[in-house]
C-alpha cells in the first residue's frame, strides 16, 4: 500500500453532514492500490464500547487516486478510523495519528473525531 496517498481529514470535503443524522465520510487512496476499505466508528463517550464497522464503496477514480465513500447514520458525537485491505492480504489501520498494523483500541487521542 502506498501510505503517502492515503488521506482523510474530518472536515469538508472528506467528512460532511447530509442532514441531522447522516454523515458522509470519504477516504482517498492511490489508484488501484486497495481492495477493500472499512470505517470503524462509535460514540466518543462510550468507553470501552465496541466499534461498529461499515464497508466503504469506491465511488470516484482518476489517474492518481481512488475515493471511497460511505454514509454513517448517527445521533451522537463519535470517533472513527479506517481499515484497509490490499491484494495479497496486506492490512493496515489508518487513524489521525498515523498507520498501524494492529487494530487500535482504546486510544481516544488517535482517532478521527467529528463533532456532529
Amino acid at each position: 500500500m502506498i501510505k503517502e496517498a492515503i488521506f482523510h481529514k474530518s472536515d469538508i470535503p472528506f467528512a460532511y453532514p447530509l442532514n441531522e443524522n447522516q454523515l458522509k465520510i470519504v477516504l482517498r487512496t492511490a489508484v488501484f492500490d486497495v481492495d477493500r476499505v472499512y470505517v470503524l466508528y462509535k460514540d466518543r463517550y462510550d468507553w470501552p464500547g465496541k466499534f461498529k464497522i461499515k464497508p466503504m464503496v469506491l465511488t470516484h477514480t482518476n489517474e492518481l487516486f481512488d475515493y471511497y465513500e460511505t454514509t454513517l447514520e448517527l445521533n451522537k458525537k463519535f470517533v472513527y478510523f479506517f481499515y484497509l485491505v490490499a491484494e495479497g492480504g496486506e492490512k493496515l489501520y489508518y487513524t489521525e495519528a498515523g498507520f498501524y498494523k494492529k487494530r487500535p483500541e482504546n486510544q481516544f487521542w488517535g482517532f478521527f473525531h467529528y463533532p456532529y
